[in-house]
């Protein structure tokens, strides 16, 4: 069965956005550095020939797409998605990028949940002060 991964950048304080939506911080953290190609280097291994856009709630498509032969199914951005998918505990993998800054509001990654998602450490890399973690759902 084909894993759904999260991937994804947030700030220190846990925001994916700014309080006007905008993702300008994710550039630029340390002097001549900025974000090493995070998503561009995802995007690069994308046939974006085989990309199609649909309305279908995000649930309902992840069950199905789960079930079909092929690769994982990366989620990149979209805190509402993101939040349909964890109450369903849909996401197996969470690949996050922590940005060495604090916003101190704006769009939250992880709001209240009802149920907990027990997660383990599978892998990390630390490069330009950012630190990707990812974890696996128990």
């Amino acid at each position: 069965m084909r894993k759904i991964v999260l991937y994804i950048a947030m700030s220190l304080d846990g925001y994916i956005a700014d309080k006007n939506g905008g993702i300008d911080w994710l550039n630029g953290q340390e002097e001549n550095a900025s974000l090493p190609d995070t998503y561009s280097r995802f995007i690069r291994n994308v046939d974006t020939v085989k990309i199609q856009f649909t309305a279908q709630d995000p649930c309902i498509l992840a069950k199905r797409l789960r079930k079909e032969p092929g690769k994982n199914i990366w989620i990149c951005g979209g805190a509402d998605i993101v939040r349909q998918l964890m109450r369903e505990n849909l996401i197996d993998v969470y690949h996050i990028c922590i940005i060495p800054v604090i916003l101190g509001d704006g769009i939250r990654l992880f709001n209240q949940t009802a149920n907990h998602i027990n997660l383990k450490l599978t892998d990390n890399l630390t490069y330009n002060g950012i630190t990707e973690l990812v974890y696996e759902r128990r």
